[in-house]
C-alpha cells in the first residue's frame, strides 16, 4: 500500500488539505484490506476507487498515465502479498521511507518502477494536456483562445441585427437550406403561433409589434447562419468574434454556443412580452438624432425632462441616450412629450436631424424597469455556457466571461444604453499595419454595415451581407 500512499501524496499537491487527508485515510483502509483479502480482489477494489476518484474530481493530470502508474504499483503489491511472511511487514512510522531503504533514507517515490522514477512519472502526468472527457468549461475556453494562428484577413466577425430590421418576406430565401424549416417549427411551438407564416406573409403592422419582431429577427438570423454554413463554411469556422444589436445579442450567444436554441426562443418570448408590457404602461418612444461636435446630448435630455415636469405635469420623466451608434449619432428614448420637445427645439440643441423610430416603447431606458423582474426570473432558469468565441456585451462593449456575467448583463441590457459604437472599437481595435477580418452581417437588412462604415472605414472594406 506504500506506493499508493505516495502516489496520492504527489497527486494531492493540487487538492485541498482536507481532501488529501480523506484520501490518505482511504489508503490506510486499503492497506488493512491487503492483509485479509487476496491481491486480485484488492486490485479490483482499488482501481475502481481510483477511477471514481478521478471522474468525480476531474483533476488536471493525465488520467490514463496515472492509472498506468497505479497498475504498476498494484503489481508490486501483488508481489509483496504473495511473498513470504517477512515481506508482509507493517509500514514504519515514517511513511515517506520504505523499510528496504530505511537506512539509506531514500523516499519511496524516488524508487524506480519500470526503469522510470515514480516522481518523474507523476510530474510528467501533471503537466500533460487533459483528455476531452475531463475538460471543463474553462479548459474549453482556453483551448478556443489558443487556436492555431490565422491571419486576421482570413478570420471573420459576425454582426447580428436587432429590432427594427424586420420586413415581410424575410426567411423566404433560406427555406431550402438544412434545418431552417425545423428551426421555425420549433420556434412556433414555443411561441404559440406560426412564426414562419408571419415572416413570409405579414401583415407588416403585426410583424412590427415587439412580441413578434424580436423572435422573428433572431430566428431569421440563425437561419441565415445555416445558409452561410452551406455556401461559405470557412467564414463560419474562422469566426472569432460576434456582437448583436439589442435582441441580436441573444442571437450571438446562441451562435457562440453559450445558449441553446430552444432556451433562446423561450428567453426572447419572455423578454419581448415583458418589454411590451412595460411599453404599454406609459406613452413613450425613441428618437434617432444626428448632432454636431458641439452637441451636448445630456443637456438636451435634461431640458426635455424639465419641460415634462413643469409643462406636462409628468412627475418622473425619462429622457436619455438609448443607443450609441457612431460619432455624433445617438438614439434618445423616453416619454413621448420629451421627444416631441427635442424635435421642436432641434436647432437649439445643434441637432442636424431628429426622426422618430416606429417602435412602441422607450427601450434601453428606465421605463423598461417593469420588465426586469420577469426577465431575471427567466434568466435564472436558463443554463448558460462560456462562449467559445468572443461575444461583446451591449452594456459596455466588453467580452462575456461566464454564465453569471451573461445573466447580469442581459438583465441590465433592457434598461442600459446599447453601446454599439464602443463595441465596434473593442472588436476592431488593432495596430495600423494589421489586417482586418471579414465582417458579415447575418440577418435581415444592412444597417449594421452602414454603421460600421461610420465607425471604422478600414473594417468596413471587407464587410459582406446576403439576401435572407
Amino acid at each position: 500500500m506504500l506506493y499508493f500512499h505516495h502516489f496520492q501524496m504527489e497527486v494531492g499537491r493540487t487538492l485541498s488539505r482536507k481532501v488529501v487527508e480523506a484520501r490518505l485515510q482511504t489508503c490506510r483502509m486499503f492497506k488493512c484490506e491487503l492483509k485479509h483479502n487476496n491481491s486480485r480482489q484488492v486490485h479490483h477494489s482499488t482501481r475502481s476507487s481510483i477511477i471514481k476518484y478521478f471522474e468525480s474530481h476531474k483533476k488536471q493530470v493525465l488520467f490514463q498515465k496515472s492509472i498506468g502508474l497505479v497498475e504498476t504499483s498494484l503489481q508490486q503489491w501483488k508481489f509483496f502479498s504473495n511473498d513470504d511472511k517477512d515481506k508482509n511487514r507493517e509500514v514504519e512510522k515514517d511513511d515517506y521511507v520504505s523499510s528496504d531503504d530505511e537506512d539509506k533514507g531514500v523516499p519511496i517515490y524516488d524508487k524506480l518502477i519500470g526503469g522510470q522514477r515514480v516522481k518523474e512519472l507523476l510530474e510528467e502526468a501533471q503537466t500533460q494536456t487533459l483528455k476531452d472527457d475531463f475538460e471543463t468549461a474553462d479548459d474549453k475556453r482556453t483551448v478556443a483562445r489558443k487556436r492555431t494562428f490565422i491571419d486576421p484577413k482570413d478570420m471573420s466577425v459576425f454582426l447580428f441585427p436587432g429590432q427594427g430590421t424586420q420586413l415581410v418576406g424575410m426567411g423566404k430565401a433560406l427555406l431550402s437550406y438544412p434545418n431552417v424549416k425545423e428551426m421555425f417549427e420549433v420556434a412556433s411551438e414555443i411561441l404559440g403561433y406560426d412564426l414562419l407564416s408571419l415572416c413570409l406573409n405579414g401583415p407588416q403592422v403585426k410583424l412590427n409589434q415587439t412580441i413578434h419582431c424580436q423572435p422573428a429577427v433572431v430566428i431569421t438570423s440563425l437561419a441565415a447562419v445555416e445558409k452561410l454554413k452551406h455556401e461559405n463554411p470557412k467564414l463560419v469556422e474562422n469566426c472569432v468574434a460576434a456582437a448583436g444589436f439589442s435582441v441580436g445579442e441573444i442571437t450571438a450567444l446562441v451562435f457562440s454556443g453559450a445558449l441553446s436554441f430552444e432556451e433562446a426562443v423561450y428567453l426572447i418570448k419572455v423578454r419581448a412580452e415583458a418589454m411590451q408590457y412595460a411599453s404599454n404602461l406609459v406613452e413613450s418612444g425613441m428618437l434617432s438624432v444626428v448632432g454636431r461636435d458641439s452637441t451636448n446630448y445630456k443637456i438636451a435630455c435634461q431640458e426635455a425632462k424639465e419641460h415634462c415636469r413643469s409643462e406636462e405635469g409628468i412627475q418622473d420623466p425619462v429622457c436619455s441616450i438609448a443607443n450609441y451608434m457612431f460619432p455624433n449619432a445617438r438614439v434618445i428614448a423616453g416619454h413621448a412629450k420629451a421627444l416631441d420637445f427635442l424635435q421642436t427645439n432641434s436647432k437649439k440643441f445643434s441637432l442636424r436631424s431628429a426622426k422618430r423610430i416606429p417602435v412602441s416603447g422607450a427601450f434601453h431606458t428606465d421605463l423598461m424597469k417593469p420588465a426586469q423582474e420577469e426577465l431575471a426570473a427567466a434568466l435564472s432558469e436558463i443554463n448558460f455556457e462560456i462562449p467559445v468565441i468572443s461575444v461583446h456585451s451591449n452594456v459596455d462593449g466588453k467580452q462575456y466571461q461566464h454564465a453569471k456575467h451573461i445573466r447580469k448583463q442581459l438583465k441590465r441590457q433592457v434598461i442600459m444604453p446599447v453601446k454599439w459604437e464602443q463595441s465596434m472599437h473593442e472588436i476592431y481595435q488593432r495596430k495600423p499595419k494589421d489586417n482586418f477580418p471579414v465582417t458579415v452581417e447575418v440577418g435581415p437588412g444592412n444597417q449594421l454595415g452602414t454603421i460600421l462604415k461610420r465607425n471604422n472605414v478600414k473594417a468596413a472594406q471587407t464587410y459582406q451581407t446576403f439576401d435572407v
